[in-house]
């Protein structure tokens, strides 16, 4: 699963500081009172469970405050849609929260989100970074008047899942299932969820842990496999686990075998669409599978490719474009519980998939395939020197006529380069968010045979710009 990481992140005490996130919040409550004119609404500020994200959190709210805008703290470790949630459902003008997405956990950062529960947009990111630079920037001494009150948004959240997972109260077959938290911020949230959902669930790694307990902070397959064992060994029908912030689910079938991610988002996709609990079309990101595409058309709606990063799918939410919006790693955000990806919604999805079939997941994918036609995706990191990278990315401005012996049809620039195959199937080269971060390959194809055969087709053109 690829590494998702807030707006402003770095190392805990070296990139992030408590000067550093001063500043960056007395910043982003004077642009929600200047640029937005929405302060007085009030900003919900949360954390997940790293080391300091508390503190952090508090020097945020003592900001925020000072610049006289009230501010509603959530009590302990919270996911990340929760704090979206509790921004859209308060009509508040934003939200803050303290956390490093899928980066390792000595790293973390601030993701800002606007009045309507969506990551905040670029133009309000560079307002805000702009602020933080000025040094004009108000002082974090607090100012009488702006009140911060305590508050715990579990159950209004758990409140809008249900309701936007209805079936999966029916309780027509009780799942009996795994589920772990891995020491992160959905421990305690997740469980209880699938709990009041109707399934019988054993918790494992369920208290947050500033270390995530030694595990990683993401839920991609290489750490699902132990959880897969647990699953087969106990005999359960269903594993899920989420990752450090919550926003996303790693799934494992009854075999204990992984699911594809973008695969189990699609199958949630089709079976929200036939029972009508989507309204609108679909949106995608540029590196999510078309698979989604071919749901969408089964429908008889629309789907919007958008570019990579939560803004651009909370900005195809917002515009009414979609009423469900999907990211390359399988994260799903639906309307109108949230405009955030949140990985206890498709765990919920998942279940309901389970109870409903009683059928393994991955068999029911495998119908989903069939019916609407083959799509198998890899994503490959290539390690290689930063020089080498920026000759890649230079390279990509000349678009080959013929990939992998098949012709390029279409090309879709959108913050990389996207080449699209005379059968449908694609690769997107792309570099990583970090500087030091590798040149990252996105492959989907009809075939296993196509995609092994995309998959050397773009190892020759990486070492062909070596």
């Amino acid at each position: 699963m690829p590494a998702s990481a807030p707006p402003f992140h770095g190392t805990i005490a070296e990139a992030v500081t408590f000067a550093s996130v001063r500043r960056r919040a007395a910043a982003f409550a004077a642009a929600l009172l200047v640029s937005e004119g929405r302060g007085r609404a009030g900003v919900v500020v949360g954390h997940d469970a790293r080391f300091l994200a508390e503190r952090f959190a508090a020097e945020a709210v003592a900001a925020i405050t000072a610049a006289g805008v009230p501010v509603l703290f959530a009590a302990g470790p919270l996911p990340a849609p929760a704090l979206s949630h509790a921004v859209a459902a308060g009509r508040r003008a934003g939200g803050l929260y303290v956390g490093g997405g899928d980066l390792p956990a000595e790293e973390t950062g601030l993701a800002l989100y606007d009045a309507r529960g969506g990551a905040a947009g670029p133009d309000l990111l560079a307002e805000v970074e702009r602020r933080a630079l000025t040094p004009e920037a108000p002082p974090a001494r607090r100012r009488a008047g702006a009140a911060v009150r305590r508050v715990r948004p579990q159950a209004a959240y758990l409140g809008s899942l249900l309701r936007a997972v209805p079936a999966a109260r029916r309780r027509r077959g009780r799942v009996r299932l795994v589920c772990d938290a891995r020491h992160g911020a959905a421990a305690g949230w997740l469980g209880a969820a699938l709990a009041r959902a109707g399934s019988s669930v054993e918790a494992l790694h369920d208290d947050p842990r500033p270390d995530f307990g030694g595990l990683a902070p993401t839920c991609g397959e290489l750490d699902l496999k132990p959880l897969g064992r647990i699953v087969r060994r106990a005999g359960r029908r269903l594993g899920l686990a989420t990752d450090a912030d919550g926003t996303h689910c790693g799934a494992v079938d009854e075999r204990g075998l992984p699911l594809p991610p973008g695969a189990l988002a699609a199958l949630a996709a089709d079976r929200l669409l036939a029972e009508g609990r989507v309204r609108g079309g679909l949106a995608r990101s540029v590196a999510a599978t078309h698979l989604l595409d071919d749901v969408a058309a089964a429908h008889g709606r629309t789907l919007v490719e958008v570019p990579f990063g939560a803004a651009a799918l909370s900005a195809a939410l917002a515009s009414g474009d979609a009423g469900l919006a999907v990211d390359e790693a399988g994260g799903i955000a639906l309307l109108p519980h949230a405009r955030e990806r949140d990985g206890i919604l498709a765990a919920l999805l998942a279940a309901e998939a389970a109870s409903a079939e009683r059928r393994p997941l991955g068999d029911q994918i495998s119908d989903l395939q069939r019916r609407l036609g083959p799509r198998l995706g890899r994503r490959i990191d290539y390690h290689v020197e930063p020089a080498a990278r920026e000759r890649a990315l230079h390279r990509l401005q000349d678009v080959p006529a013929r990939f992998a012996g098949r012709p390029v049809r279409a090309v879709a620039a959108s913050e990389s380069r996207k080449w699209i195959l005379s059968d449908g199937s694609w690769v997107l080269f792309r570099a990583a968010a970090r500087e030091d971060g590798p040149l990252r390959c996105h492959l989907e194809a009809r075939s296993a045979r196509d995609l092994e055969a995309l998959t050397a087709a773009a190892r020759e053109w990486i070492a062909g710009g070596r």
